[in-house]
């Protein structure tokens, strides 16, 4: 009887553990604002969390969430937030004490699909709006794209050259929004290595290239 027990326990956790799933430090596109850091996401079969946190840089600054914030999925859909905790739906807002503080927030949603891999955060409000773009939720991308960062903080350009233009080949025929974030990547590289021949060819395939949020980019890489 108690083999059978916790034959029955192993299998209840390994359910849970598929059904559940938590991206720590994702990474992303694009964002605003800038002071806005998503810690987690928590992938649950009927619900998604977001857990955020957004640092005050003004005096006398203040902030607040629309009602009408969403996600969108890879393929289009659109799911709109059912609970927010940590901070007031607008028109009230919370107001800062000093500059430098934290504010933590918890935003939740229906449950979603993990396809095709990214999910945008997008706040619908008149001014200030909060947004992320391509948020990555493929653990294996995100640790790709974290090999590529640690390899520039430690000074190894010519070695995150080589793992940005992996992802780059990988990823050219997908649909998804991180690759602005790779293509301004590696021209910025480029750039600071006097390589205008590499610059000159990402540019022309930047500008060919179909991915969503791609004019978001196209100031920038221009």
């Amino acid at each position: 009887m108690k083999t059978i027990t916790i034959l029955l326990m192993l299998t209840l956790l390994i359910t849970i553990d598929i059904e559940a799933q938590k991206i720590s430090d994702p990474n992303y596109a694009l964002k605003t604002p800038q002071t806005l850091e998503v810690i987690n996401i928590e992938l649950i079969e009927d619900l998604t969390v977001i857990n955020i946190s957004i640092e005050n840089q003004i005096e006398g600054g203040y902030f607040c969430i629309d009602k009408n914030t969403y996600l969108v999925t890879g393929t289009g859909k659109r799911v709109k937030m059912s609970e927010l905790i940590g901070l007031p739906l607008c028109p009230e807002s919370y107001k800062f004490n000093m500059v430098g503080e934290k504010k933590y927030v918890t935003l939740k949603f229906p449950g979603i699909s993990r396809e095709p891999g990214w999910i945008d955060l997008v706040e619908d409000c008149g001014d200030n709006c909060l947004a992320v773009y391509g948020l990555i939720l493929d653990p294996s991308l995100n640790a790709r794209i974290n090999t590529c960062f640690r390899e520039l903080d430690n000074g190894r350009q010519n070695e995150a050259i080589a793992l940005f233009e992996s992802l780059r080949k990988d990823l050219r025929d997908s649909n998804n929004p991180i690759l602005g974030s790779i293509y301004l990547n590696l021209i910025t590289l480029y750039e600071e290595k006097g390589n205008s021949e590499a610059v000159n060819k990402l540019k022309i395939e930047f500008d060919s290239s179909l991915f969503p949020h791609k004019e978001l980019f196209a100031s920038n890489i221009k």
